[in-house]
């Protein structure tokens, strides 16, 4: 682009005319400022005009920076016992006084986000924390205030994954204390000390702070000063104490466990001749069992020690199994020892006057014409039972006809294939209500124990 310039006016002078013009529009706008906004911009680049922020504030006075720290919980975003660790979004407040930063109280320094980076600032971190991460939507959410006498007021919002020590003993029935471990990684007690405000350390909303599992119950500060080979290091920390909420599990876990028993004794009032429906019913209320605990284990971290939710699937698991053992004892009584009934082979048969009335069957066989006709006869005795069905007898010679006249021959006098059948029928009676009742008093021990302990 080529300009040309007439009239005498060389470019010199019109470069000059074009900065006295940019001048007059600058000088303009800085007029459309208030006087207090003019000295507000003004204080900005005074109060750190002569600060060095590598400097901590009283350095070299021997007395050590007093960092009185407030957390606001904003919210618990997750609780995950598989890792145990917990993580919440909190707003952290620090005050503190810096000398070097105090100005003229006739002078206005409002609260901004332009002197963050321009000023020392305690070395704060979290003694067991994973992760961290502060926001910076919108804009970056941290501001300062600062007083005239010189008094910081910073706060910042940070999300953090923090470590938890976790207890199972009682689990699901369980409460756990989750800390929070504020410490200084660079300055000794001699230069920095953190402390908690008087009024309310950790400050948060119940009726907005809401859980999925558990119930924010109340807190407990603490004073964690750590003594290391490299010195005394400060140390606060605050402690939450979390309850466990059960509902969640007694609708998962603890009642259809309890109708998985109830439908184990089913089998009780089934047929014993009906194998292949009270086999299966056993078996199915085992797998089910097993597949429920699998699935409660696998939110939980390995844990060497017993919890209550391990004694509780451990009780439920020998009621189903012994209801399935209960059926394997009633269909032997009932189905072997009435086949060895039936496939008993009778004695042999001795002569006559070597018994001495202990058989049960004795035949007197009366040879009128020397023929192999003639009359028979029985007689039971009742101290061996009565005979129970004649195709359980056999009859064996071992004399002639002509000797004495009489047989004798020992018979099964066992009791009858329905006596052995009716045994089964009362244990499975019997298990009926010895089931039930023992059940009802695990459950009155284990919630007792566990809720009351």
């Amino acid at each position: 682009m080529v300009v040309y310039f007439g009239g005498g006016m060389s470019g010199f002078h019109f470069v000059t005319l074009l900065f006295v013009c940019l001048l007059a529009i600058h000088e303009t706008n800085t007029g459309t400022m208030t006087d207090e906004e003019q000295d507000a911009v003004q204080l900005f680049d005074d109060i750190v005009q002569d600060y060095d922020k590598r400097l901590r504030p009283n350095y070299g006075s021997g007395e050590p920076v007093i960092d009185t720290v407030q957390v606001y919980v904003a919210s618990f975003d997750d609780i995950a016992e598989a890792d145990m660790s917990y993580s919440f979004s909190i707003y952290l407040r620090q005050t503190w006084e810096d000398p070097r930063l105090a100005y003229d109280s006739s002078r206005l320094l409002a609260p901004s986000s332009y002197l963050v980076d321009k000023i020392w600032q305690p070395d704060l971190m979290f003694g067991n924390e994973r992760q961290a991460a502060f926001h910076d939507v919108t804009k970056s959410n941290k501001v300062v205030y600062i007083t005239p006498n010189g008094t910081v007021w910073y706060t910042a919002r940070l999300s953090l994954t923090l470590h938890c020590e976790m207890d199972f003993h009682k689990f699901p029935m369980d409460e756990q204390k989750c800390a929070v471990d504020v410490e200084s990684f660079q300055y000794t007690v001699k230069d920095l000390v953190f402390q908690w405000t008087e009024d309310e350390p950790a400050e948060f909303n119940k009726g907005h702070l809401k859980l999925p599992q558990y119930n924010l119950r109340n807190y407990d500060t603490k004073n964690c000063t750590k003594r290391l080979s490299t010195g005394v290091y400060t140390c606060i920390g605050i402690t939450f104490t979390l309850d466990r909420e059960l509902g969640y599990y007694l609708l998962q876990t603890y009642i259809p466990s309890v109708l998985l028993i109830i439908l184990s004794w089913v089998s009780f009032w089934i047929d014993i001749k009906a194998s292949p429906a009270r086999v299966a019913l056993g078996i199915t209320s085992v797998l089910t069992m097993i597949t429920t605990l699998n699935g409660v284990r696998e939110d939980l971290p390995h844990v060497s020690y017993i919890k209550a939710i391990d004694v509780w699937f451990a009780m439920c698991l020998m009621f189903v199994v012994g209801s399935l053992i209960e059926y394997a004892i009633v269909h032997y009584l009932s189905s072997n020892k009435l086949q060895l009934w039936h496939n008993r082979s009778p004695s042999k048969v001795k002569k006559a006057e070597k018994y001495s009335g202990e058989c049960c069957v004795s035949l007197t066989i009366v040879d009128r014409d020397r023929s192999r006709a003639g009359s028979m006869s029985k007689s039971l005795q009742a101290s061996n039972g009565t005979l129970a069905n004649s195709d359980a007898i056999s009859l064996h010679s071992t004399s002639p006809l002509g000797e004495e006249g009489k047989i004798w021959i020992r018979g099964n006098c066992a009791r009858k294939p329905e006596a052995i059948y009716d045994t089964g029928k009362k244990i499975d009676y019997f298990c009926r209500i010895a089931f039930p009742i023992a059940f009802i008093l695990f459950n009155l021990g284990y919630w007792c124990y566990y809720k009351l302990w």
